[in-house]
């Protein structure tokens, strides 16, 4: 069984630990998968905290924020990055509700035809 060491916490683990990855020479990623979830965690909190900053110095500076469709709250840029539109028509919680109320539709006709 072929191994490769991590660069990050430099174990050595079977391939089966590493990602694919076609530039690399060997096919697979440098990092363990264990390795690279960690550092996708600390990224993306990392661009959570400076999105909610960038919003509170906007909220401070009294600049406008988007506001959603339905309840009015100020949209986070930190959701904006995950958003099915852009700018966001809707904040999370609505645009969860609309989902749901749109499957729910779609799912109740269907139902009704089988009586």
């Amino acid at each position: 069984m072929k191994r490769k060491r991590c660069s990050e916490c430099k174990e050595l683990k079977p391939l089966s630990e590493f990602y694919t990855h076609k530039q690399m020479k060997d096919g697979r990623l440098n990092k363990c998968k264990s390795c690279k979830k960690k550092s996708a965690t600390r990224r993306q909190a990392e661009l959570t905290r400076k999105a909610r900053a960038y919003d509170q110095a906007k909220k401070d500076r009294g600049e406008s924020m988007w506001r959603c469709e339905r309840c009015k709250n100020p949209i986070s840029m930190a959701y904006c990055k995950g958003a099915n539109s852009f700018p966001p028509k809707l904040c999370g919680d609505c645009e969860t509700r609309a989902i749901r109320e749109k499957m729910q539709a779609c799912i109740l006709p269907a139902e009704s035809h089988r009586k």
